[in-house]
C-alpha cells in the first residue's frame, strides 16, 4: 500500500483507473531503471479482521471511519483518500481491482515478470507477455 498512498492524485476528476495507470507504470519505470531485473514481485498484505492489529482499529474505529466503495475502473477517486484507506474493504476492493488492471494492462517486454499474492486471489499470480498463470 505504500507506493499506492504515494501516488498523487493529479485532480479531483482522476478514477481509479487513471490511479492504476500510474501504479503500473510507476513499478514497471522503476524496475526498468535496473537493467537486470526480470521479475517485479508486487504483495498487498492484509490484516485480518481477528489480528491484533486488526483488535486495534476496530478499538479506534477505524473500521467505521469509511463507507465501502466499490472500486471500478470510472469511479472518482474519494476525495478523503486517508480515510478510503482506512477501511479493509475498501483495501481489499482496491487490491482486487489492481490486479485485474494488472492482469489486463500491464506493459511488459518478454523478459519481465509480475508477481502479485494477496490481490485477487489467495494464491501468486504471474503476469507476463503471453498472459497470466
Amino acid at each position: 500500500m505504500e507506493i499506492i498512498q504515494s501516488i498523487v492524485i493529479q485532480s479531483e476528476q482522476s478514477t481509479f483507473k487513471d490511479m492504476a495507470t500510474l501504479f503500473e507504470k510507476y513499478i514497471v519505470s522503476t524496475s526498468r531503471k535496473y537493467k537486470s531485473v526480470q521479475q517485479i514481485h508486487i504483495i498487498f498484505y492484509t490484516y485480518s479482521a481477528n489480528s491484533l492489529k486488526g483488535e486495534t482499529r476496530r478499538r479506534r474505529g477505524d473500521y467505521e471511519s469509511s463507507n465501502k466503495v466499490h472500486v471500478h475502473r470510472n469511479k472518482k477517486i474519494p476525495t478523503d483518500w486517508k480515510k478510503f484507506l482506512s477501511s479493509l474493504a475498501n483495501k481489499a476492493s482496491l487490491t482486487q481491482y489492481y490486479t485485474g488492471f494488472l492482469k489486463e494492462n500491464s506493459n511488459l517486454k518478454t523478459h519481465e515478470k509480475i508477481f502479485i499474492n494477496g490481490g485477487a486471489d489467495t494464491e501468486c499470480l504471474e503476469i507476463t507477455t503471453d498472459g497470466c498463470r
